[in-house]
């Protein structure tokens, strides 16, 4: 993906922000001219990064929320939103990943799996 497409002023907001693959996209995105929504559960990894990205001289606004938890997420994005301006581009980077157990089946980290990488998903996009 090229950040750089007239990326100046333009909104993204990444999921799953607080570690990992979203943090490094969050840092790419806004030395890239990007504003950028962090989003995650974290909100002290959150404000470190935001931190890092305002210290080189980048936009960043982050909100904290479970991307499961679909009125979370559109209060998130809505202060986001209200941060920053419109949203152009949304990734929703966030999820999780368990092993599937048979005896017993692990039935819970099953349900979270899908609420977070499925619905997560979902809600992420409808909010924007």
């Amino acid at each position: 993906m090229d950040m750089n497409c007239a990326a100046s002023g333009r909104v993204a907001i990444v999921t799953g922000a607080s570690s990992g693959i979203g943090w490094e996209l969050g840092r790419q995105l806004a030395a890239a001219g990007w504003r950028v929504g962090l989003l995650a559960r974290r909100a002290d990894q959150l404000q470190s990064l935001a931190d890092l990205i305002r210290a080189d001289g980048g936009t960043a606004a982050f909100a904290a929320a479970d991307v499961g938890d679909r009125t979370a997420v559109e209060q998130a994005i809505s202060a986001l939103r209200a941060a920053l301006g419109p949203v152009d581009l949304m990734i929703a980077n966030a999820g999780v990943g368990y092993p599937t157990l048979l005896d017993p089946i692990n039935v819970g980290e099953i349900e979270e799996t899908f609420r977070v990488n499925v619905m997560g998903v979902i809600y992420s996009f409808n909010a924007v």
